[in-house]
């Protein structure tokens, strides 16, 4: 279990390209609230993640194609699938914004480079993958 803030407040990597972190051999579970979703052109679908209090992250369903012979396929699949059928829409192309789901999710760590994208947290960092998504537990 974890909070936003833990993971905003890692230090971002310096070197370019990074070396991956320790934080980012874990696995983290956060609570908060979705305010938007919307696929990426890697086909992942990257939602906002909310604590609140004025802290967002980003957060990750990848696309199960691009985990082929990973050992967390199966969980990648059926967050995938969770996630679709949360946000149908998505998988039309549409950016679903001022969303309000709560939820519980599980993923790993892993500190992305700032690229202008939404709701990115100061340094980067991000749930991708997502291991497990529970809409409606309360952040």
């Amino acid at each position: 279990p974890a909070q936003i803030t833990e993971l905003i407040a890692i230090p971002a990597p310096s070197a370019d390209p990074p070396a991956r972190l320790d934080a980012e051999c874990q696995v983290y579970e956060l609570q908060g609230t979705i305010t938007l979703a919307k696929q990426e052109a890697d086909s992942d679908v990257h939602m906002v993640l909310d604590d609140g209090q004025g802290h967002t992250m980003i957060i990750e369903a990848a696309c199960p194609g691009c985990a082929q012979g990973s050992p967390w396929l199966d969980q990648i699949t059926a967050v995938r699938q969770a996630v679709e059928a949360q946000f149908p829409a998505v998988l039309q192309g549409q950016v679903m914004q001022g969303l309000s789901v709560p939820v519980t999710v599980t993923g790993v760590a892993f500190l992305d480079r700032l690229h202008g994208q939404s709701g990115v947290a100061p340094n980067g960092v991000e749930l991708h993958p997502v291991l497990s998504f529970k809409p409606g537990a309360k952040p």
